[in-house]
């Protein structure tokens, strides 16, 4: 088996962002990772990922653009192995949030274990599928939702297209990465827009702004992602979040995170909208206490 190259690191130091961003503000999707070696590598991972990719170094990056919490979410290089992402939950409780990946046959007391760490949310990759398939969540999501988590989501907007109904189905909120992995090609008229905006007007559904280099790499503005973005925003300014995706993995050229606060400032540009995103949806989803 080939061993996935390691990817490019990002950028050593972002730049301030023109839009200052309000107090407790969080980035939702973050990965963090172990020195080389630590913890065994998934050997199906679709990327290495750069050396120095640890919880200090995450927090330098949001020390610099005025980010004070991040949800870490736990990445498919490890598949299940979730001790990466723990260890950091560990050190910094009141910091960050968790967003695990399971086995179907999770156990409830490993579920009460990773709760009490500070995980909320479980994620399925209908991208790159791992242990967890659509055909679980019937019987999981219950037992999520038991415990207050929701479900994350990565998907691209024809596959979501197809499976929206089963996921309005479950007795749990659900979180779509990424823009649902919209490209500009995709058009104004794709199913999986109008597959997002059924799930943020069922009252359930959320999504994240983030990722706006993922389908058009060529920034800082992302104008076409900043258009869908504001489109989100303005269905449900209630039911948006924010986040950077560092370290960006497998993203050329590699974006600033300076600019991609100021691509949401743009995006949805009425600062208490802005909060909303920033600050009080993420309070309100992950259970982070006031400041």
């Amino acid at each position: 088996m080939t061993v996935p190259a390691s990817v490019l690191p990002p950028l050593d130091t972002p730049r301030r962002p023109v839009h200052p961003v309000p107090a407790g503000a969080t980035d939702c999707h973050v990965h963090v990772f172990a020195p080389p070696g630590r913890f065994p590598f998934n050997p199906g991972r679709p990327y290495t990922p750069a050396p120095g990719m640890h919880p200090g170094r995450l927090i330098r990056m949001h020390q610099a653009i005025g980010v004070s919490r991040a949800v870490l979410v736990a990445s498919n290089v490890y598949a299940e192995d979730l001790r990466a992402t723990e260890e950091a939950l560990a050190v910094y409780p009141d910091r960050f949030r968790g967003v695990a990946l399971v086995r179907p046959d999770v156990a409830e007391s490993e579920l009460d274990r990773l709760h009490r760490l500070g995980f909320r949310a479980v994620r399925i990759n209908l991208v790159l599928p791992g242990a967890l398939k659509l055909e679980h969540l019937p019987m999981l999501a219950p037992r999520l939702a038991a415990r207050g988590w929701h479900l994350e989501v990565q998907t691209k907007p024809e596959t979501l297209a197809e499976v929206v109904g089963q996921l309005l189905a479950l007795p749990i909120d659900v979180a779509i990465d990424h823009l649902s992995l919209i490209r500009p090609e995709h058009g104004d008229n794709h199913p999986g827009i109008a597959a997002v905006l059924r799930l943020l007007d069922s009252g359930r559904g959320w999504a994240k702004l983030s990722g706006p280099y993922v389908g058009e790499p060529v920034g800082p503005r992302f104008p076409k992602a900043a258009i869908l973005a504001k489109r989100f925003a303005s269905a449900a300014p209630e039911r948006c979040l924010w986040g950077s995706n560092f370290p960006h993995p497998q993203a050329e050229p590699m974006p600033d995170d300076g600019d991609l606060i100021d691509w949401l400032a743009e995006a949805v540009p009425d600062a208490t909208a802005r909060k909303r995103i920033l600050v009080d949806n993420p309070a309100r989803l992950f259970g982070f206490s006031a400041l």
